[in-house]
């Protein structure tokens, strides 16, 4: 637990080397520890499916023979053995959380750190340049699936708009959306800004789907031209297609997916939105990679396509397969893999529409399609085995009561990040949790109160003037802070225990746990969640994603979240955190970061 409250004390076993010193109000000093868990340090070797032109990195090498292969496997293996017998306190889930999400990579112990299959990236340039680093990769044949709540105007977003152009000459098909409903209008008109869809429907019209223009049954064909029986059928370029959906319905999912035809996949996701005016933000987001990672994401936002692969339960058996082979653990009843929540039924897509089952043919089709043939429940169930799976919220519908009254009921669809949350803060193997929320009203609060009611300790920081909701957020905090925050000598502000005249006087309930917030000068966007172990038993495990602690996020928005369980990824996240922290003011009891005005908070909760 927090011994003397201080966050970063409690977090110094997470930054090994100690935190970046940053500038604020007040700062405090990390002790610095050695690595605890791993004596050794991981790279991650390609498999056949690997090329040196998907990744030209040291960590990427070109595949050896398939006999050759099948010995490194076997070695490596051996080697995993090995290392899981002379390690104390690693288990079998420690040693899977830092093996390629790629089912057919290998695990080396070397001396340097390779490119982990799972990368936190922290700040906005990072992001900007991972997603045009993985764009000028594409080639002819791939695609790239594109959304984001709002594009503003900046260098950096025609940075963005640039390497589209250049991926889709390359001959990359690049499907675009973006949130244009009357909520997300709503918002930036409160703010001031605008979101540049014009555009994204510029570069659509620069390179059209001549399939659509030119349809088989000739029916986008002049009468000239049906009546004579002559057919135009589409011209078949090198050129790319770039596609533009306006998405009529609250979308705050901020994800790019790179389905890559020879290549390795990549994806970049989190809450990061694309525009100038966030640069100064600070924020996170998640570069994966490897066809397990990727196909889990497409099917949580799009739905599980058709397949001719191994189901899951036959994939997982072991008996026929291969001398090497991956090995799928059941996400659902391995007590080492946390589920992060049920996926959403195959048939409905991110935007919420059916899906068009076809024929056969284009079943089979479909299944070998870039950005289809790895979006199964195979793949999901190999990169839960691997320590990521994801959520998602979907709705499928506007509903009038649900706007006007969003503590009601929800917008119809699917949602599941908020039960993964529960789950989360609920869980009895974690005791300690930071979090960094950029907003937090009522329904948020519920959420953290799960791991604070059992007796778990929670570190929150929170932007001292957020851009948005500033009262929303004191007053959620403020409720916080009376029944589980610190005052200045770091004791409860209120007695935490059971009244002891109760019909079980014999009996006192646990003490709850106990809250230290923090605000940060800076504006602080960030959705992620750190559940800690203070035993040292059991993993650490992340949260990160676009939704907000907020009604309409958990109920209204089409949202992604991921729960990644690998300790580089945890590691570095609590380095961040740290660095945060440190930079951070301590909120105290009755102070002006507490202080809201009525009804203004309880309008912008509504609002939000």
């Amino acid at each position: 637990m927090f011994a003397s409250m201080e966050i970063t004390a409690a977090l110094a076993r997470v930054a090994p080397r100690g935190a970046p010193r940053c500038g604020g109000r007040r700062s405090f000093t990390v002790t610095k520890h050695p690595i605890s868990r791993f004596s050794g340090k991981h790279r991650v070797q390609a498999g056949p499916r690997a090329s040196r032109s998907a990744d030209a990195t040291d960590s990427v090498q070109i595949a050896t023979p398939p006999l050759a292969q099948q010995s490194l496997r076997n070695k490596a293996n051996a080697k995993r053995r090995e290392f899981s017998h002379h390690s104390s306190s690693s288990s079998s889930m420690d040693l899977s959380m830092d093996l390629s999400i790629d089912d057919d990579a290998v695990l080396v112990v070397t001396a340097t750190d390779g490119n982990p299959p799972v990368r936190l990236l922290v700040n906005y340039d990072q992001v900007i340049d991972a997603i045009v680093c993985e764009l000028d990769k594409t080639t002819h044949g791939d695609r790239v699936e594109f959304s984001v709540y709002v594009l503003e105007p900046g260098a950096s977003t025609q940075r963005v708009i640039d390497a589209m152009r250049r991926a889709a000459n390359r001959g990359c098909r690049v499907d675009c959306s973006l949130d244009c409903s009357i909520v997300s209008a709503f918002t930036r008109w409160c703010e001031g800004t605008k979101t540049e869809a014009e555009l994204l429907f510029q570069l659509a019209k620069e390179f059209p789907d001549d399939s659509l223009q030119s349809s088989g049954d000739g029916s986008s064909q002049s009468a000239d031209h049906k009546s004579a029986g002559l057919i135009t059928r589409p011209t078949k370029t090198k050129q790319g297609i770039v596609t533009f959906s306006r998405r009529t319905l609250p979308t705050h999912a901020k994800y790019v997916v790179f389905h890559r035809q020879r290549g390795v996949s990549t994806a970049v996701f989190g809450g990061v939105n694309i525009g100038d005016r966030f640069r100064c933000w600070r924020d996170f987001a998640i570069r994966c990679e490897g066809r397990a990672a990727v196909g889990a994401l497409a099917m949580c936002v799009n739905g599980e396509a058709a397949t001719f692969l191994p189901t899951v339960e036959a994939f997982s058996k072991g008996p026929g397969l291969p001398a090497g082979s991956a090995r799928v653990t059941n996400p659902t009843t391995s007590k080492h893999v946390l589920n992060p929540g049920p996926k959403k039924p195959s048939h409905l897509t991110s935007s919420g529409q059916k899906q068009t089952t076809g024929s056969r043919f284009d079943k089979f089709k479909q299944a070998l399609t870039v950005g289809s043939r790895d979006r199964n429940k195979t793949r999901d169930a190999e990169a839960r085995a691997n320590g990521l799976g994801f959520v998602a919220n979907t709705p499928s519908g506007f509903d009038v009561t649900s706007y006007v009254a969003p503590w009601l009921r929800a917008f119809p669809g699917t949602y599941h990040v908020l039960p993964a949350l529960e789950r989360l803060m609920g869980d009895t193997r974690y005791d300690e949790y930071v979090i960094a929320a950029a907003y937090l009203d009522t329904q948020g609060s519920r959420v953290l109160k799960l791991a604070l009611d059992r007796g778990a300790d929670v570190a929150l920081v929170m932007p001292r003037v957020p851009n948005v909701y500033r009262d929303a957020n004191a007053k959620a905090l403020s409720g916080l802070m009376d029944l589980y925050g610190l005052d200045g000598k770091d004791s409860p502000s209120r007695d935490t225990t059971r009244d002891t005249n109760t019909p079980k006087d014999s009996e006192k309930q646990k003490p709850k746990g106990r809250l230290v917030a923090y605000v940060c000068d800076d504006m602080l966007h960030a959705k992620v969640f750190l559940a800690r172990d203070s035993r040292g038993a059991v993993p650490d495990a992340c949260m990160i994603g676009s939704c907000n602690l907020k009604q309409r996020s958990f109920f209204q928005f089409a949202e992604l979240n991921a729960l990644i369980v690998q300790p580089l990824v945890a590691k570095q996240l609590g380095n961040e955190l740290v660095a945060i922290i440190t930079g951070s003011e301590r909120v105290v009891i009755g102070g002006p970061a507490l202080a809201y005005k009525e009804p203004k908070a309880t309008i912008e909760e509504w609002c939000g």
